[in-house]
């Protein structure tokens, strides 16, 4: 067991991670995300060359949970980055913002490995 999170944290991931993650709520978390303008690198990462060649058909990769994955890797790691660039910039926000920002990067994380 590592160091324990604070306990408005915790209390508000514990809340969130009782229930399965439904489809409809992780598009809806996705939704109010948005990529940075300026790292245009922070996209849905490719795979693997060799698997992406072997996943596909007709040019069309066919592993739609691999590509959705990815999504949500991608989306969670928005609000993380979106917090250390603020504390980089020493810009102050409301704590509850940064709770629920964290919350949506660990849910999305936490469905990728539910999917």
């Amino acid at each position: 067991m590592g160091e324990p999170l604070s306990e408005r944290l915790a209390t508000i991931l514990n809340t969130s991670l009782r229930r399965r993650p439904t489809s409809e709520g992780m598009k809806l978390t996705c939704g109010k995300i948005k990529l940075p303008s300026n790292v245009p690198n922070l996209t849905v990462p490719s795979t693997n060359s060799a698997l992406t060649k072997a996943m596909s058909v007709g040019g069309r990769f066919i592993d739609a949970r691999l590509v959705y994955t990815n999504s949500l890797i991608s989306k969670a790691l928005v609000p993380i980055a979106q917090c250390i660039s603020n504390i980089e910039e020493r810009k102050r926000s409301y704590i509850n913002s940064y709770l629920h920002r964290l919350n949506n990067s660990l849910r999305l994380l936490t469905s990728c490995e539910l999917s």
